[in-house]
């Protein structure tokens, strides 16, 4: 028998219910991102500063981009976005995706000035929205985001809430993201430091880049071959 991992946290577990180390494999679990990349790089200033403008952008942005779905956590985050903007009159929220609570993102941006819904993008689109945001914010559930994340050089700005998926665990506090403690006050809290912080910001910025350059497709793919072939020549 072999056990394969998406991440370090996962074969630990595992290891602890008996799973001996030197039979697993820790695939780290990754997406393609160079058509994001690709998108990034063609996002040219004219119609950054067009976007920006659109929605009156001070570069104290965040953005949450992903499903819009229980596990996200919207009516906090939406909470969060309005305490954020008392403390800081600069602060904005784009929301970005669809789904079941698509009715509670925009509510919340038709009773919040600061907080913008502009429905699911793609391409092009998304990456301008990700062009504009100098952080993710992700309070809910963190999966996949944070290997887009890393990509797009954009920190995400979470919680430690107990329930979020295993790719979490490539988030390193205060390197590659920001994780508040559980509570409304304490995220809107982290996310204004954290924009207001440029120094900060940069640090985590380089984090994500670095970070980057480990949790990738090409990574995770021969993770995989190495540990069928480990598997095919073990002893059973």
């Amino acid at each position: 028998m072999w056990f394969f991992a998406y991440t370090s946290e996962g074969a630990e577990a595992m290891e602890i219910a008996g799973m001996a180390p030197e039979r697993m494999t820790v695939v780290q679990n990754s997406i393609d991102t160079n058509a994001l990349l690709t998108e990034l790089q063609g996002v040219k200033s004219q119609a950054l500063a067009a976007f920006e403008a659109k929605y009156d952008l001070h570069g104290k942005t965040a953005l949450f981009v992903g499903g819009l779905d229980e596990s996200k956590r919207l009516p906090f985050l939406f909470e969060a976005a309005r305490k954020a903007g008392e403390l800081d009159p600069n602060f904005r929220l784009l929301v970005v995706g669809s789904g079941d609570d698509q009715g509670l993102a925009e509510m919340a941006a038709a009773e919040s000035p600061n907080i913008h819904c502009l429905g699911p993008l793609f391409g092009s689109e998304k990456a301008l929205a990700l062009a504009a945001a100098q952080v993710i914010a992700m309070p809910g559930r963190v999966g996949l985001v944070a290997v887009d994340s890393f990509a797009s050089v954009t920190p995400i700005v979470t919680t430690n809430w107990p329930w979020h998926s295993v790719e979490f665990a490539y988030l390193e506090a205060n390197k590659s993201a920001v994780i508040t403690d559980d509570s409304v006050d304490a995220y809107a809290l982290g996310l204004v430091n954290t924009l207001r912080d440029r120094d900060a910001l940069e640090i985590l910025r380089q984090g994500c880049a670095e970070a980057n350059e480990k949790y990738t497709l090409d990574a995770m793919v021969e993770n995989f071959l190495n540990g069928i072939s480990l598997a095919l020549t073990a002893d059973h």
